[in-house]
């Protein structure tokens, strides 16, 4: 079984260094495992596009899906007090996309299994290297600073937003309106700042949200009257 697995896993590898590494290497993203990133030439920004393996395990099969996210560094040390951030991920993204999201609004998974014939892994990398490589690229390339988050974040219609196939729950989103809040503070627009944190709070439901909530807002309130806002957050 564990050979097996192997064997599945490496074929996966083979795929994305086939399908999509070279095409994302040519945008400027490097590679670390499953995972691709490119940090924005001058800002707080950085790209990610990030492999997600099913958890739902079949013996002789693979599925897999790609997951697109804007990650803004600095955002969890205005929200949380968090100095060493590590590496852009995926989960940590308050702009998350999956390729069906810029196409057809469905969930996109891909599968294989050992028995997977030359042509039908040809499809798939072929669709992998068009949604990914491509639609899901492109997408991302338009955030390209703190600020741009932020107006995604804030807008009421705007497509694939913070969850991953799309769907945005109007009034505002809680957790939206504070990672927006933090992003404003990182652009350096103090005004909205302390705006859409206090809406976060509003925004905020259940008693161990509108708490976290009220941490985030208090902390982003004193950051702006400290004048402590991070001008260059690092990795």
């Amino acid at each position: 079984m564990t050979e097996q697995r192997d064997r599945l896993n490496q074929r996966l590898k083979d795929l994305i260094g086939e399908c999509l590494a070279p095409r994302l290497r040519e945008m400027g993203y490097r590679k670390a495992g499953f995972r691709f990133t490119r940090r924005c030439e001058g800002s707080a920004v950085s790209q990610v596009i990030q492999v997600q393996r099913s958890q739902y395990v079949v013996p002789d099969e693979t599925e897999f899906t790609v997951n697109g996210g804007v990650y803004v560094h600095g955002l969890a040390f205005v929200l949380y007090d968090v100095a060493n951030e590590g590496k852009p991920r995926e989960p940590s993204c308050p702009i998350r996309i999956r390729p069906g999201a810029l196409e057809d609004g469905l969930d996109a998974w891909w599968n294989f299994s050992e028995t997977s014939t030359p042509e039908q892994m040809g499809g798939i990398c072929q669709d992998v290297r068009r949604r990914a490589g491509e639609m899901m690229a492109r997408w991302l390339n338009e955030f390209s600073s703190p600020l741009d988050v932020a107006a995604h974040l804030i807008a009421t219609e705007n497509g694939p937003g913070r969850t991953r196939i799309g769907y945005r729950d109007p009034p505002q989103d809680f957790q939206d309106c504070i990672n927006a809040a933090a992003c404003f503070l990182l652009g350096r627009n103090s005004k909205s700042a302390l705006k859409w944190s206090d809406l976060a709070v509003k925004a905020a439901r259940m008693p161990i949200a509108v708490e976290s909530m009220t941490e985030c807002r208090d902390r982003i309130h004193r950051l702006v009257r400290d004048g402590n806002t991070p001008s260059k957050p690092d990795d």
